[in-house]
């Protein structure tokens, strides 16, 4: 068991895994809507990638890189409109700032594929988590312009989002702040939630209510006045003092309302947050008679939505959760008008420390597979590194992951992990933010050299 201190607005969100309880097991639960049975499948073939090359966030120092924890990542077009992504992390130091990477588009040496193009400092205080969406031209014209802009979410003092604004050239030089109603904002996702044709800001977070952390999920509707944000607030009723740690939008309702995504918050608790769209700038709270926490001792450090099982667009989508459990047993998770119902756990090694999630297909078939991120533990021990779990397109995955070092020979504790497709092959990679060796990892599928099967 560890020790651990209270976080408070003043400490690094690299410090958040010492407010979590280190339970017994390890955990990857994956909750499904409505599950069905098991399809016959084969199995799958293994995800295959290049060795690991790694980049220094903010820069080089004797040898190792510039002391900035890097914690929220995100990928996407931003320089260039190529249609290669650069990647974008957050750097959680003092004063914070933001490293944008460009891409190469040579990757017969991954270690050649990125460039450290700019490091953005000031204005964030201690940046959290980072997007990617089209915001505008500018804090006073909403209108989407083609080019991809950052949104981070910070803490300094109280929490808030700021947007840097794309030139055009790949540049970020004008800037809005978006001060929110949230302490210590930790999630961050952008969608269009009131289908108006602008991007909006949901938050997972907390407010310091009497002495104890009440968490909540915030929302920033753009409105037509230039800097004008309609923010609502959606809080989850929790015994205790809990903190909203990671959000994914995505379909959870059934049948699904196309272009309606709902939201789903992990927390430092036995529950998650589930938040019904209904269109109208408002969010469907109220959990129905049957609403179950994990019925755990958990923490949900990460969760991704995303589709498991046959159904495309017509099934909600499923929930791909990493927690901490001392106990095994039935975990159900359930919202208004709709259950998730946990298929199963999956353990993953002991003493590793699971926190982010994404989905995608790392092995080239058309199921969607889920990586975790390993921030203690095998396999970089003691600094972990990346779990992938093959999809068999039902709703089940292997049993026993696949592991991967991020960063050999260091001690790399990645936190975030996102999937995008960073050399145009039509192989899916793998990008760590590591907040301990300060770089980002980038893992380049190497699927082409195994024939794909069905």
């Amino acid at each position: 068991m560890h020790a651990f201190k209270s976080l408070t607005r003043q400490r690094q969100y690299s410090h958040l895994q010492n407010v979590v309880s280190l339970l017994a097991a390890a955990v990857l639960c994956v909750a499904a809507l409505y599950p069905t049975a098991a399809l016959a499948q084969g199995q799958p073939k293994p995800p295959v990638f290049k060795s690991p090359a790694t980049f220094c966030t903010v820069g080089e120092d004797n040898g190792g890189c510039v002391n900035s924890n890097p914690t929220g990542l995100a990928i996407g077009d931003l320089i260039g409109n190529d249609g290669y992504p650069e990647v974008v992390v957050a750097n959680d130091v003092i004063y914070g700032s933001i490293t944008v990477f460009r891409n190469t588009q040579d990757w017969d040496d991954p270690q050649d594929g990125l460039v450290r193009a700019a490091v953005y400092v000031g204005g964030m205080g201690c940046p959290t988590d980072v997007g990617i969406a089209d915001m505008g031209t500018d804090a006073y014209d909403h209108t989407p312009d083609g080019h991809l802009d950052i949104v981070i979410a910070a803490m300094s003092g109280a929490g808030h989002v700021l947007i840097r604004y794309n030139d055009g050239n790949g540049q970020f030089p004008n800037a809005e702040s978006v001060f929110l109603n949230t302490d210590d904002p930790l999630g961050l996702v952008l969608w269009d939630f009131d289908q108006n044709g602008t991007v909006d800001i949901a938050i997972a977070g907390h407010e310091v209510v009497g002495g104890q952390w009440k968490p909540q999920a915030e929302l920033a509707f753009r409105e037509a006045d230039p800097g004008e944000w309609d923010q609502r607030v959606f809080q989850a009723a929790t015994p205790g003092s809990v903190f909203g740690i990671r959000i994914a939008a995505g379909y959870v309702r059934q049948p699904p309302i196309p272009g309606r995504l709902d939201l789903v918050m992990s927390m430092s608790t036995d529950y998650i947050f589930v938040l019904l769209n209904d269109g109208n700038r408002n969010f469907n709270t109220n959990p129905p008679p049957g609403f179950d926490p994990l019925q755990e001792a958990s923490t949900s450090l990460g969760l991704a939505l995303g589709k498991f099982r046959p159904g495309g667009l017509t099934t909600p989508d499923d929930l791909a959760l990493s927690a901490h459990l001392d106990a095994e047993g039935e975990v159900y998770f359930a919202g208004p008008d709709a259950i998730f119902e946990l298929d199963r756990g999956y353990a993953l090694p002991d003493d590793t420390l699971p926190y982010g999630v994404d989905v995608g297909r790392v092995n080239a078939d058309t199921k969607n597979d889920i990586v975790v991120a390993l921030s203690e533990g095998e396999p970089c021990s003691p600094g972990g590194g990346i779990a992938v779990f093959l999809g068999y397109g039902d709703g089940t995955f292997v049993e026993t992951p696949y592991l991967f070092c991020v960063d050999p020979g260091n001690n790399p504790k990645p936190q975030y992990v996102k999937i995008g497709d960073l050399d145009q092959d039509g192989f899916t990679d793998i990008v760590t933010s590591n907040n301990n060796s300060d770089n980002i990892s980038v893992l380049i599928n190497a699927f082409e050299a195994i024939p794909p099967g069905p």
